[in-house]
């Protein structure tokens, strides 16, 4: 491993920068926070079983102790709920509910190994190794808070027991605490390297959505999954008015015979961009689609291929609006000013408005191709309107 390998790269964060550890954070307080609950409730089951025989009498567990045993109970049932029924909660303050759940498993182990002065101390050992196991947090932090209760350990070891037992206590503390810290930071180096490529995964997939669902060149939907997305959002029926849209760049053949395929590609880019800016969808195209809300996603633009382009626009105003906002379109298309001649970037246009509870898009497609034919007829470079009977009679 090189030096710039081994750059910023600290023991603290098992092996990896801070920066790096920062960007598991997310996932490390998540999967302690489940931790803990799993935890809690083992505890709750071993705290239950101690309770229950220290009221029977059983395995030499006193009575003298069962309010002790009570009071942890309590504790790990409200720990219970609050983690179950406050998850963002317990998730944000992951970090306090590991210092409560640790100083109450190792406080409980440290109280049973004080009650039974007569033998070695075993809870406080086998609760050492499962959370320094269970939870990520920092080498550095977790070998000062485990040293800190295990000397506490001790310290009662030797209040309680006789010196031989506690001498025994010692020893498979040392033992237990060198082997936990061990297998702490292998683990967990370990978990880290999970995330990470977990995360790497996630990005990987990101791009292949973004490489199978977008236009290369102009950023818009490719043919396929902008009908994807159109027909999930014509499913939503909720009562907006909803148009199909069909561009056609007039005499683009010329442009690219007597320019080149180059400038012919930079049209296409202004085409493109100047959808995704009159329609606002900016935002949305930022963001692979897996991340969409199609609630919140008022306009939809793809490239069906060559120099033809394809819009759905919907709108809780009247169908006047979509007029407006193709206008608007080819009045900045009109004056892109592309190859320095001022000339501009003609297209033809035909729309077509779905019928409320309609989602034939195969038919408005249909329907906005007849539009854009007719707009070619007319002239290029100009807006047709398709309307069914339904939509005629709706205006009268």
């Amino acid at each position: 491993m090189s030096k710039d390998d081994m750059a910023g790269k600290s023991i603290t964060y098992y092996g990896y920068d801070k920066e790096t550890y920062k960007e598991c954070l997310g996932m490390i307080k998540t999967s302690n926070r489940n931790h803990i609950m799993v935890m809690n409730l083992c505890f709750l089951g071993v705290v239950s079983l101690y309770f229950i025989a220290s009221f029977l009498n059983f395995f030499n567990l006193s009575r003298e102790n069962i309010f002790i045993y009570g009071g942890y109970v309590l504790s790990s049932i409200t720990m219970a709920l609050v983690i179950g029924l406050c998850p963002k909660f317990s998730v944000k303050h992951s970090f306090k509910f590991l210092v409560i759940n640790v100083i109450m498993m190792y406080s409980y182990g440290i109280c049973v190994s004080a009650f039974r002065p007569y033998i070695p101390g075993t809870f406080y050992l086998i609760v050492l190794i499962l959370t320094t196991l269970s939870y990520t947090d920092n080498i550095l932090r977790m070998v000062l808070v485990t040293g800190a209760l295990s000397a506490i350990y001790l310290w009662s070891s030797y209040s309680f027991k006789t010196f031989s037992i506690a001498h025994i206590d010692t020893f498979n503390l040392l033992l237990v605490q060198a082997l936990a810290i061990g297998m702490h930071f292998m683990f967990h180096r370990m978990r880290i390297q999970q995330y990470l490529l977990y995360m790497k995964n996630i990005q990987i997939t990101k791009e292949l959505e973004v490489k199978s669902s977008f236009d290369t060149l102009t950023g818009l939907l490719n043919r396929g999954r902008f009908f994807s997305v159109a027909d999930q959002i014509l499913k939503l029926n909720d009562g907006s008015h909803i148009w199909i849209a069909l561009f056609d760049l007039d005499e683009f053949k010329e442009i690219n015979d007597s320019m080149g395929h180059q400038m012919g590609d930079k049209v296409i880019q202004i085409v493109g961009r100047t959808i995704i800016d009159v329609l606002g969808i900016e935002e949305h195209y930022k963001k692979s689609i897996s991340e969409w809300n199609l609630n919140n996603v008022e306009g939809l633009a793809g490239r069906l291929g060559g120099d033809e382009f394809i819009v759905l626009y919907r709108t809780k105003a009247d169908d006047k609006t979509s007029n407006a906002v193709l206008s608007e379109i080819l009045k900045k298309l009109n004056i892109a000013n592309y190859d320095g001649s001022g000339k501009g970037i003609k297209s033809s246009i035909g729309y077509t408005e779905l019928n409320v509870n309609d989602d034939d898009l195969d038919l408005a497609y249909k329907h906005a191709d007849d539009a854009l034919y007719e707009a070619k007829k007319a002239g290029k470079n100009q807006i047709r309107f398709y309307a069914t009977e339904e939509i005629n009679e709706k205006r009268g």
